[in-house]
């Protein structure tokens, strides 16, 4: 009977210090986040769907800057993006962690009747502005023996080349097959093709609201500026009250 009881104490101990334990290694772990591996082998630029990947939870500090741990807001440089609208550029096997650089949109265009025409920055063409995904340039073209003429307005740039130092070195334009054909022409006869930086709607709508508020304020500030009698002088919420007590 004592050494049943010695048995049962000692397992107690035993079972309390690997409690401890585990909860030592867990504290040391910090909170976990889940990442996506590979369920089975898929092509370059094969469509990608959640259920081709599984979850697989990892502590924080041990994940990869670049993994992937939100199927439904993968953020590119051109734009946040769901994983049905992403392909990888390289082939993937069963396994693979999926992370950032192997990922790009499927399409940068807005429908299948545009397409995308590269213009690279040269002697005859100059950026007149540091330029983005998303935004809308202006294009000026100067022909031979003819005036500078406005030749696009707002062109979608669905596309950077850039160089080693990450420099914009080309822009990728939508357009739609005839404009395209058109703008060629253009890029071979031309003497010369300036792109400048076009506003969108964004910005438009912050210079409105900038403008909207400052007259707001203005007008505030008109409305609480003290008053002046009509015979000029002192603002009459200042003018000091008479002593009506008889010396």
């Amino acid at each position: 009977m004592l050494f049943l009881v010695v048995a049962l104490f000692l397992s107690a101990i035993a079972g309390y210090l690997f409690m401890q334990k585990v909860s030592a290694v867990d504290e040391t772990l910090g909170d976990f986040a889940t990442v996506y591996v590979a369920n089975k082998s898929i092509n370059a630029r094969q469509p990608l769907r959640p259920e081709d990947f599984d979850e697989v939870k990892v502590p924080q500090q041990y994940i990869q800057q670049s993994a992937i741990t939100n199927m439904q807001g993968i953020k590119l440089e051109n734009g946040i993006f769901p994983i049905t609208k992403l392909v990888t550029v390289v082939p993937l096997q069963k396994g693979d962690l999926l992370t950032l650089n192997m990922l790009k949109s499927d399409t940068t265009l807005s429908s299948d009747k545009k397409r995308m025409v590269m213009l690279n920055r040269s002697d005859k063409v100059g950026f007149d502005d540091v330029f983005s995904y998303n935004d809308r340039v202006d294009i000026i073209v100067t022909l031979p023996n003819s005036k500078s003429l406005v030749y696009m307005q707002k062109v979608p740039v669905v596309a950077l080349a850039k160089d080693p130092q990450g420099n914009v070195t080309g822009l990728g334009l939508e357009m739609t097959l005839t404009e395209a054909a058109d703008f060629v022409d253009k890029q071979v006869n031309a003497i010369n093709i300036r792109v400048l930086k076009a506003p969108n709607a964004e910005d438009i709508k912050g210079a409105e609201k900038s403008t909207n508020s400052e007259e707001a304020a203005q007008k505030l500030n008109d409305q609480t500026k003290p008053k002046l009698p009509k015979t000029g002088g002192t603002p009459q919420d200042d003018i000091p009250e008479q002593d009506t007590k008889k010396q």
